[in-house]
């Protein structure tokens, strides 16, 4: 991405990594505060939902294995994709 976006623009490899790093800091940011970030049309739409706790069965020992619930980060992909 650093390269491509540096052929494209006029920029050197170190401000088209600094570009980069600006846009998905922000999609971390906003994320972790529990949103969704667009970042293009084009390219399509992070989000994060919670996974709802299970239980299974192990399969080393039968015993029953238990997980909690955690976030999880989706992306929905945007119409050029």
């Amino acid at each position: 991405m650093i390269e491509a976006l540096s052929n494209k623009l006029p920029l050197n490899k170190a401000d088209a990594e600094r570009a980069i790093n600006i846009v998905l800091d922000d999609v971390i940011a906003a994320l972790r505060q529990g949103g969704a970030s667009e970042t293009s049309r084009a390219f399509g739409t992070f989000s994060v939902s919670e996974r709802q706790a299970r239980t299974g069965a192990k399969s080393e020992d039968g015993g029953i294995d238990r997980d909690i619930g955690e976030p999880i980060g989706k992306v929905q992909a945007g119409q050029a994709v």
